[in-house]
């Protein structure tokens, strides 16, 4: 449950007349905050602002998110065999992740996934990660 972030008299008033979280301020309009804690239009719209930047994680891109869940020196990968794409995804599939491949039919997706799991699964002496594998084919 977030928390309101806003105004503390209109926090206050909010939350005499039942409305608790972030979830439940966000589920009302501004005309619902006017009526509720009698605010003017410009208050209600600002505490609403104010409650959803609160409620609503800061954005990032996909390098970030990928550094955040492997760390800036990288984790475990699967190399594809692909130079040009083990490259793009800055040094193979990251293992721990779900991973969807989508080209179009005849392309080899099913063969990708099927050496990425070979290799996932063989013993650590031949190269592989000695590790299981959840492989998900659907059309």
């Amino acid at each position: 449950m977030l928390p309101l972030n806003c105004d503390k008299h209109v926090k206050a008033k909010l939350e005499t007349r039942g409305v608790r979280s972030a979830e439940d301020a966000l589920k009302k309009s501004e005309l619902d905050i006017i009526e509720l804690i009698d605010v003017s239009l410009e208050k209600a719209s600002r505490a609403l602002r104010q409650i959803a930047k609160g409620a609503c994680p800061k954005p990032i891109n996909a390098f970030q998110l990928k550094e955040a869940s492997t760390g800036s020196k990288g984790g475990n990968f699967i190399k594809t065999g692909v130079k040009t794409l083990d490259e793009a995804l800055l040094g193979g599939v990251p293992v721990g992740t779900i991973t969807e491949f989508v080209a179009p039919a005849g392309s080899g997706k099913t063969q990708m996934c099927l050496g990425l799991v070979a290799q996932t699964c063989a013993p650590k002496n031949f190269g592989g990660l000695d590790a299981s594998v959840v492989f998900v084919d659907t059309e």
